[in-house]
């Protein structure tokens, strides 16, 4: 189901009690919330057990990760979907043998990973500006050793 598909459903929903007493329509929008809330709180749970697996397969792989799992994993570290509005950057362009990728979620804070193939991180806050992060990384500095 896509966002197209709820709005569509929920434009429907809307017509079909428009001729509703008003009590009754209130009842029913709140009975149609709470049936909405129930379906995000599915997905999210979905999605989190997803991002779990990826993270524990990607993790205990023999080898060195590829760009994409880089990305992968940097993506289930900072818990965000495939759709989330992202800034990847292969920092191989900007910081020869480096051999790692930043990560930025637009659309949640800013929060960032630096991720190598050897499948060490370092996430970073808005607060920490991209400069700063790739310094504290390229100085060995990473979240999770």
């Amino acid at each position: 189901m896509t966002k197209e598909d709820v709005i569509k459903r929920k434009e429907e929903f809307l017509e079909s009690i428009k001729d509703l007493p008003k009590e009754e329509r209130k009842e029913r929008i709140n009975n149609f919330n709470k049936e909405l809330d129930k379906l995000i709180n599915q997905i999210e749970g979905s999605i989190k057990v997803y991002e779990t697996e990826v993270k524990r397969e990607l993790l205990n792989k023999d080898g060195e990760l590829s760009k994409e799992e880089q990305i992968s994993l940097g993506k289930s570290i900072l818990g965000c979907s495939n759709n989330s509005n992202t800034q990847i950057i292969d920092l191989d362009e900007k910081f020869p043998n480096i051999n790692a990728v930043y990560v930025c979620v637009k659309d949640r804070g800013g929060n960032a990973v630096i991720v190598n193939s050897n499948k060490e991180y370092l996430t970073a806050t808005s607060a920490v500006n991209f400069e700063r992060h790739v310094e504290e990384f390229k100085n060995g500095r990473r979240t999770n050793n």
